[in-house]
């Protein structure tokens, strides 16, 4: 007969004694338990030595567990145990407790035991350990405690069949008491019996409405079930259920099911529930900015809201004090470009792109989504630009970064902050490759080749394509051009001593390039001074090909 461990309920209302009386009181077995605790954690302690304790400790565990299990001490003993016993000895421990996993999870301090048990213990012992909650996962998502040891399982344990053996006790009571010994997804389930889809959804709102509350709605598992009731409900059933997620939308989307749940809160919204949304973001949005799936939130936010002046005061000020981080972080740079040049084919994958399409004509966005577009940018564009003036020099040398300069500057159509930007480029662009000697003391003494952006793989790389993005300038007839700005500013001789290096030589090739005349007879007048150095590259081949065509 299986032995189920029950807490033992001390009577307090007579206990007087104070803490220090407890203490003389306590029960040998827990000295004699933490002696051995303060052995096993030891690093010094042979292993031998420790397999020997580990045996004591089975010993005693094996007639006392209600007495150790459930204290806050003792139960660290087994955790130490589970943790740094042999194979067979992580067995034995097992089997006292496999019938007893739903007790332990539920428990203050047990539900530790259980962590370590899946931590370390066999394939064989996961699966049973995750079987034994079958039936009981709605209940134990709700409970504080156990709660965080199946989101543990789904992310970390459970292998697809097993997810969905978990997920489906969701769709129903007949679903947690039959199980299938593969697991099935609602998609399985509908498939086989679409007559059940209004009963299953029925259910799953109901059940998800009560539950979804701040503390369950950051697990995985409430994630995916409520991705697959949006999945295959109505609007009249999205609607309510957006009623009762706006307030928690910030909490579900940083992973990919919760991330498409916040999205179809967002298409599905009304204007009122949209709001709601967005100010749940305040104080979260660099956070959100680099978090893998949230950041593809704020790009279906983008999308839709026709608020773009709510979208500029409560989102928009914390992305331009976080710039240098927010640009410098592969998901981050990805909102900022998104608010740039919306479905760029040059920064998107086709994958996401097809994600986004599925809030196109959305019924409560009027605003045509090239009029919203615009907003946006030149609500976000004067500061982003202005806030790249400080960092210029560290945005040079880092390729990402650079990315959002050059599309900031493509996109700004004259502003004065995008001439004032190319203009400090330029500054830093124009001085010689190498200084003359300094005085010491003088900033400009330790600049080298090495350190001149024009001589850098990212530098030199940012100078051209500031060149190339000349024609586009010019078709939409703005007044500033990059290539002139250079020509005007740098001094006689600059542009001989840039063909001189490899990379340099590039950039001279796309000022060459600009089919500006003005551009090129200062450039192939400032050659006259060119003396080709005794090493070739690439870039001299080319330029010296290019000057005699």
């Amino acid at each position: 007969m299986k032995e189920t461990l029950k807490r033992k309920i001390t009577n307090t209302d007579d206990d007087n004694e104070s803490k220090k009386d407890k203490k003389e009181k306590k029960p040998e077995v827990v000295s004699r338990l933490m002696a051995m605790y303060e052995s096993l954690r030891r690093k010094n302690t042979p292993t031998e030595d420790k397999f020997k304790l580990i045996d004591e400790v089975l010993a005693i565990t094996t007639s006392k567990q209600s007495e150790i299990i459930f204290k806050h001490d003792t139960v660290r003993v087994i955790e130490m145990c589970v943790k740094y016993g042999n194979e067979k000895q992580k067995e034995q421990f097992f089997n006292l407790f496999k019938d007893n996993t739903v007790a332990l999870a539920t428990s203050t301090y047990a539900r530790f035991l259980v962590e370590k048990l899946l931590e370390y213990g066999s394939k064989e012992q996961k699966r049973k350990i995750i079987e034994s909650f079958y039936g009981k996962i709605k209940k134990l998502i709700k409970h504080k405690g156990a709660s965080s040891i199946i989101d543990e399982i789904y992310d970390k344990y459970a292998n697809a069949s097993q997810k969905a053996s978990m997920v489906e006790e969701f769709y129903g009571p007949e679903f947690a008491i039959f199980k299938m010994s593969t697991g099935r997804t609602l998609e399985d389930i509908l498939e086989n019996d679409p007559k059940k889809k209004e009963l299953i959804l029925k259910y799953m709102k109901d059940s998800l409405s009560v539950i979804c509350q701040k503390e369950v709605l950051k697990h995985s598992i409430i994630h995916r079930a409520l991705f697959d009731f949006f999945k295959y409900s109505d609007l009249t059933q999205k609607t309510f259920m957006i009623e009762v997620l706006k307030d928690g939308v910030v909490h579900i989307l940083h992973t990919k099911e919760g991330a498409k749940v916040a999205m179809n809160c967002l298409w599905y919204g009304t204007t009122k529930d949209r709001k709601s949304i967005i100010k749940t973001f305040k104080t979260y949005v660099t956070k959100i900015c680099k978090e893998e799936y949230g950041h593809l939130v704020l790009l279906a936010l983008f999308d839709v809201i026709d608020d773009t002046v709510l979208v500029k005061k409560a989102l928009f000020p914390e992305i331009i004090s976080n710039l240098d981080e927010i640009m410098l972080d592969q998901y981050g740079r990805k909102v900022l470009l998104y608010l740039l040049k919306p479905r760029s084919k040059s920064y998107f994958i086709p994958d996401i792109l097809k994600i986004l399409q599925q809030g196109d004509g959305n019924a409560h966005s009027k605003k045509d989504q090239s009029v919203r577009q615009c907003e946006l940018r030149e609500a976000v564009l004067p500061d982003l630009l202005k806030a790249m003036v400080s960092p210029i020099k560290d945005i040079l040398r880092n390729k990402s970064a650079a990315i959002v300069l050059l599309a900031a500057i493509e996109v700004s159509k004259d502003l004065a902050e995008s001439i004032s930007l190319m203009e400090t480029i330029v500054g830093l662009i124009k001085k010689p490759l190498k200084f003359h000697e300094a005085e010491p003391g003088d900033a400009e003494s330790d600049a080298s080749n090495t350190s001149h952006p024009i001589c850098d793989p990212c530098g030199h790389w940012v100078a051209k394509s500031l060149v190339q993005q000349d024609k586009i300038r010019i078709e939409r007839g703005d007044s500033a051009l990059f290539s002139k700005l250079v020509c005007d500013k740098v001094a006689e001789g600059t542009l001989a001593d840039w063909a001189g290096v490899n990379r340099g030589a590039f950039v001279v090739i796309s000022l060459l390039e600009t089919g500006i005349e003005s551009v090129t007879a200062h450039v192939k007048e400032d050659l006259k001074f060119f003396k080709p150095p005794k090493e070739k590259s690439k870039g001299l081949e080319i330029l010296t090909k290019l000057l005699k065509s």
